[in-house]
């Protein structure tokens, strides 16, 4: 590299049979149908893996073929005009954590936008994505507060009670762009709704998403107590000790921090919404 680079570099080498084979590393080959495999799914679920994320702006996956002198850009996914706003709202956990004094809910709402590139064939497929967030963290005197503090205690525990819910608006576009070829620019471009689209189907997250649907056209993001092999959350009454205790807190975080966090989710929908339809399916 011939300057710094201010972020996380991964590099996925190829390997064929003969390779793997003789491998000290991997005896798992991969060719190049397998790596463009996985980045079509990565960009596919990008929007989904950026969501709840702190600190990470932006996901680019390049390919460096033979004889070129740099990578090209095949994909990425980041977060749109990422200014020091949008930062300090995605930090939230970190100044609710800090504060001396909490009430009863801390809560911060913002919207968020993503921007989605393909480049396949030399045409560039644009596409955008806003959301509205809620962040709520509960109070250390409240139950589940209480109950964070006794599992803690007696368990060796310890759990957050935070949560953020996230709605994807109906303000998404797509936008097609013929990459230059010789002098000038050539353009199309469309815009359509979205109302098919994976990312309004609600999912859990913690953080990075889980395959769990929420039942709701809202994703909800929380310190959930889950399994493993992050398959499943913990959940049913016909559990012993600390699975008794995981169970207890994942419900506690559905009482009291998810369900003040819709209601004003619902509320701060009615600015972008309006009386519609829409907005009353949510």
């Amino acid at each position: 590299m011939k300057s710094p680079f201010h972020g996380t570099l991964f590099r996925f080498p190829l390997r064929n049979a003969d390779q793997a084979a003789n491998s000290k590393l991997s005896k798992q080959a991969y060719i190049e149908d397998d790596i463009s495999s996985m980045f079509v799914q990565l960009y596919e679920d990008g929007i989904l893996s950026l969501l709840f994320l702190k600190s990470v702006l932006s996901v680019e996956m390049y390919v460096w073929d033979v004889g070129m002198p740099e990578p090209r850009k095949t994909y990425s996914c980041s977060i749109n005009s990422a200014n020091d706003d949008v930062v300090w709202h995605r930090q939230a956990l970190q100044r609710f954590s800090k504060l001396k004094y909490v009430s009863d809910c801390e809560m911060d709402a913002f919207s968020l936008d993503f921007l989605s590139e393909a480049v396949v064939g030399g045409l560039s497929q644009n596409r955008t994505h806003k959301f509205y967030v809620v962040q709520t963290m509960a109070s250390p005197s409240s139950r589940i507060g209480s109950f964070a503090a006794m599992a803690a205690k007696d368990y060796d525990m310890h759990l957050l009670r935070h949560v953020y819910q996230m709605i994807h608006l109906i303000l998404s576009s797509t936008h097609l762009a013929l990459m230059p070829e010789g002098v000038g620019w050539w353009w199309c471009i469309f815009a359509a709704p979205t109302k098919d689209d994976h990312l309004k189907l609600g999912r859990a997250f913690c953080f990075l998403p889980l395959p769990v649907k929420t039942g709701f056209r809202v994703h909800i993001n929380g310190y959930f107590e889950v399994s493993s092999n992050r398959r499943g959350i913990w959940y049913g009454d016909d559990m012993d000790r600390s699975g008794k205790v995981r169970s207890i807190w994942n419900r506690l975080l559905l009482e009291d921090v998810v369900a003040p966090s819709f209601a004003k989710l619902l509320l701060g929908m009615r600015q972008f919404l309006g009386s519609t339809k829409t907005y009353y399916s949510l």
